[in-house]
């Protein structure tokens, strides 16, 4: 039947991987150019004044693999604890993800007119994970997803000390979360690592 949910062979490789140093530092540049690079236009940094943006660290890499039950139930991000500005940047590392290999999500919070995405090769979503409620489906392809899952913040909405119900800070920046200056609209981009 093979293995399936959040804890497959690939994403326990992948948990490993991340502890080392050398592929955590390759993959942090990635992210962190990915980020600058990609993310500010897409939270529309320039117009709103954002001169950095908080990210998730190490993404999260989900494997959803065909036949293979739900792995990902209904919820909001904020039931987890995650502060109410973050924004879900969505990446499938794969080509044909649509219906039930894909995530689905409702339009607007509490709406609850859930739509699977349908992202081509390339392609990333943003949505409101933190308050539009979200889900995985039995997967009925013979397509298996894998994707990445980045949660930003602008620097100017981030709360430092936004706390869990036990009165802890569940998302620290530094250690869940890294940030990064939004560069000028005129500024060039850099191509090096």
């Amino acid at each position: 039947a093979g293995e399936s949910g959040r804890n497959n062979a690939f994403e326990k490789r992948w948990k490993t991987a991340v502890r080392d140093k050398v592929f955590l530092e390759k993959l942090s540049s990635c992210i962190r150019k990915f980020v600058q690079q990609c993310l500010p236009a897409a939270i529309d940094s320039h117009t709103n004044g954002y001169t950095a943006i908080c990210y998730q660290a190490v993404p999260s890499l989900r494997i959803h693999m065909p036949h293979a039950p739900a792995h990902v139930l209904l919820h909001k991000d904020y039931d987890y604890f995650h502060q109410p500005n973050e924004i879900n940047f969505w990446i499938p590392l794969v080509a044909g993800v649509r219906g039930s290999n894909s995530l689905a999500c409702e339009s607007a919070p509490g709406v609850g007119d859930y739509t699977p995405f349908e992202v081509g090769f390339g392609e990333c979503i943003r949505f409101w994970g933190n308050q539009c409620r979200h889900y995985t489906q039995l997967n009925t392809t013979d397509t298996t997803r894998v994707s990445f899952d980045i949660r930003v913040v602008p620097l100017e909405l981030f709360d430092p000390a936004f706390p869990s119900p036990r009165g802890t800070v569940a998302f620290r920046l530094g250690e869940y979360y890294e940030s990064v200056p939004v560069r000028s609209e005129s500024e060039p981009s850099s191509n090096s690592a």
